[in-house]
């Protein structure tokens, strides 16, 4: 039976009403810590999005509510968080088109969450252009200590140092972490008092914060400043009770600490560690093809070549079915060409150097580099400035590389 317009809306709504009442409701706080809540709801949230896009797509009078664009935009931020950025440009741009609201906390919400979509999907200028409308949104409309500036600066610190500008990046992470500190009111310490989800949720983002400054300072090699940022994000996940969801996101971040220090084992050994929580917590994620990659590179410098072609092989021929991850792609083709060519040079025998289906260390190199032309188009000749590790690293996520 064709439901009338009114009829119509009245589901729409109340779907978004239930919807809304069951998926965590984000804030100017992330979700880590409530990661099992929205892994049951999220499905829900996709398929309310594309539907509420079929309907307008078929001419059908449809509105959004409050309750609906909210509720989406809290969506598309786990999809941020569990790396799936694709998903969250998707259900952002449906529910950006839908949305009434202009120059207000609702649109500077949206513009937020599709600018962190741009960054894990690695469209950095999009990125930007995003965060910074939102930012001066809510500048206009917040006071100085909002939570939700914090979450901005924070934002804008992450494209900053993804983009080497690390002065910058860590300025504005000094931003987010001063008004976050300045909510922390959890000055008794008293572990056995139930903390609020909310104020877990806070504390849990004021160590994200810390975790992005690290990251900042490890980009600067400013490695003792790496350490005591990583530290300081400890205190605040362990105090948050949330260690499993931000774990592996900082011990990524020592096991390249440990591979910029040159201490190779050590970097093995966490690398190993991550892996395998990432393949209980996001199976499949291109995370995983990120730390076979790092293991590679410690392997590698170790001199051990057949620990360092197995890291890479089994996952090239996983990211080679995937579109999205062609930047993953180039860097592994070029650090196969890396291993082939010095085990060559150096007279190195080996099943998969002799034979007939390995190619050439000049083949991969092509290979790798028209996948980066084919990404940076235009950047591909301002790239050619910095060093070849620098262009090829900037062909996947930030938080991946």
């Amino acid at each position: 039976m064709q439901l009338g317009s009114e009829e119509r809306q009245k589901v729409i709504d109340s779907a978004s009403i239930l919807l809304r009442l069951a998926f965590p409701l984000k804030g100017p706080n992330h979700l880590y810590s409530r990661w099992a809540e929205c892994q049951k709801y999220i499905q829900h949230g996709i398929s309310s999005a594309r539907w509420f896009e079929r309907l307008t797509s078929a001419g059908q009078e449809v509105a959004s509510s409050p309750s609906f664009i909210s509720c989406i935009t809290d969506c598309a931020w786990y999809l941020i968080e569990v790396g799936n950025g694709r998903d969250a440009c998707s259900v952002l741009e449906i529910a950006l088109n839908a949305s009434e609201s202009k120059l207000d906390l609702e649109e500077s919400h949206l513009l937020n969450a599709l600018g962190m979509a741009y960054f894990h999907l690695n469209q950095l200028p999009k990125c930007h252009k995003a965060l910074i409308k939102s930012l001066r949104i809510r500048e206009s409309i917040l006071e100085p200590n909002d939570l939700y500036l914090a979450a901005s600066f924070q934002n804008i610190g992450n494209i900053e140092s993804a983009e080497g500008n690390f002065e910058s990046a860590i300025r504005n992470f000094e931003k987010s972490i001063s008004i976050r500190e300045a909510h922390d009111n959890d000055s008794s310490g008293d572990l056995t008092i139930e903390m609020s989800k909310e104020e877990k949720n806070r504390l849990t983002s004021t160590s994200t914060a810390y975790l992005s400054k690290a990251r900042a300072h490890l980009g600067a090699k400013d490695y003792d400043l790496t350490i005591s940022s990583l530290r300081t994000s400890q205190i605040f996940w362990e105090r948050a009770q949330s260690q499993s969801a931000l774990e592996y996101f900082a011990n990524y971040l020592y096991g390249n600490l440990y591979l910029a220090t040159q201490d190779y084992d050590a970097a093995i050994a966490i690398y190993q560690k991550t892996l395998e929580h990432v393949q209980q917590r996001v199976p499949g994620s291109s995370m995983e093809v990120s730390i076979h990659y790092k293991i590679s590179i410690a392997e590698f410098r170790k001199g051990n070549l057949e620990a360092a072609m197995s890291s890479l092989s089994t996952e090239l021929q996983k990211v080679r079915l995937k579109q999205d991850c062609l930047g993953h792609q180039a860097r592994m083709f070029r650090r196969k060409a890396q291993i082939i060519k010095y085990a060559q040079e150096r007279g190195g025998r080996a099943i998969w150097l002799d034979s007939v289906d390995t190619p050439s260390p000049e083949e991969l190199m092509s290979r790798a580099d028209g996948i980066r032309r084919q990404l940076q188009g235009a950047r591909y000749l301002i790239c050619e400035t910095k060093d070849e590790e620098t262009c090829f690293e900037t062909l996947v996520s930030p938080f991946e590389r």
